[in-house]
């Protein structure tokens, strides 16, 4: 009888403590920006909060799309970003674990041409050589638009495509053929020229990795 009743309370303090558990993560949760939990989920850096609990309370429940619903409007590109900085960004797993989230962000109504720090989900895709994230983006309506660049409030334009040659200079190694393939594609399909000398002439500005000093463009 003593027995039972000692098991009976143990099973009641563990209920209670999962409770609370959930009660503080909900509440840490609703008090930090949407933003750094999903540095959190796509961070490769020991975290106290698992990728799989993240996702089911911001994907999964009404709660979680509201605060994904009411966070900044350049979520989509930040998704890119994270997963852009992973240590094989062109380990498939890592895009398709962005594209999970772009997926209900897009649901949610988030723009899929917003930027970031000046560059959109798609323009990191293509400095990154993530091929399956860049074909996903342009399927669902990322433009293939030039973008700008330059310091203060000189900018200067130039073509997407010069983001993969570029790529394909800072990393001789890097197979840029299939981004290279799936940009052309886009820009016939969106009707926009493509300024293949304007691209070119800007990736010559880039410098090979092993550089000393590997920063080839300003953000």
């Amino acid at each position: 009888m003593n027995l039972r009743k000692v098991a009976v309370r143990s099973i009641i303090v563990v209920l209670i403590l999962i409770v609370v558990w959930g009660a503080g993560f909900v509440w840490i949760c609703s008090r930090i920006p949407t933003e750094y939990l999903l540095v959190s989920v796509f961070d490769r850096s020991d975290r106290t909060v698992s990728r799989s609990i993240l996702q089911f309370y911001l994907l999964d429940t009404p709660w979680g799309q509201d605060k994904l619903r009411d966070s900044s409007n350049d979520i989509i590109a930040y998704v890119s970003s994270a997963s852009s900085v992973d240590d094989n960004v062109l380990h498939a797993s890592s895009q398709r674990r962005a594209i999970v989230w772009i997926r209900e962000l897009l649901k949610l109504g988030k723009p899929v041409n917003a930027k970031m720090e000046g560059f959109s989900a798609l323009e990191d895709a293509v400095m990154s050589n993530q091929i399956i994230l860049a074909r996903y983006l342009i399927r669902h309506g990322a433009r293939v638009q030039s973008f700008s660049y330059g310091e203060h409030h000189v900018k200067h334009y130039a073509p997407l495509i010069a983001l993969a040659l570029c790529m394909q200079r800072v990393d001789p190694e890097a197979n840029a053929i299939p981004m290279l393939r799936l940009l052309k594609q886009a820009y016939r399909q969106q009707n926009i020229p493509i300024h293949l000398k304007v691209a070119e002439k800007f990736a010559q500005r880039c410098r090979p990795r092993s550089n000393p000093q590997p920063i080839y463009m300003d953000r």
